[in-house]
């Protein structure tokens, strides 16, 4: 994703606590803020069925067009281009210090790489 507003952003939680900011709050804020959309515009799921070391090393599941889209070539391309900014992940959760306590005031999200780390 580069910089477009995307209609809503899928967020893996990494760590559920309950604390002052929730974490579906704070990944709103998140990507709001960098992709300058209104919050009230972004939706977030949390993902529990991704690992986040299988989206950044490349087992990031892939939701494609309709059979019928795949074989129209002027479908497809609109298709395409339609949900380029659909799948925004990020991983999202509370802080914490060097003591383990977290920081429930606060989330902190990190962006899935656009492409894929290659696998060592």
């Amino acid at each position: 994703m580069k910089g477009s507003c995307a209609p809503w952003a899928l967020c893996v939680l990494i760590f559920s606590t309950v604390g002052c900011k929730g974490l579906e709050t704070g990944a709103k804020e998140h990507f709001g803020e960098k992709f300058s959309c209104p919050e009230d515009r972004v939706e977030v799921r949390a993902r529990p069925d991704l690992k986040w070391s299988k989206v950044v090393f490349g087992d990031r599941p892939q939701e494609g067009p309709p059979d019928e889209v795949k074989k129209d070539p002027g479908r497809l391309a609109k298709w395409h281009e339609d949900h380029k900014d659909d799948n925004a992940i990020m991983a999202c959760y509370h802080p914490g210090d060097s003591e383990g306590h977290m920081e429930t005031n606060r989330v902190a999200c990190t962006d899935a790489p656009e492409k894929p780390a290659a696998k060592k």
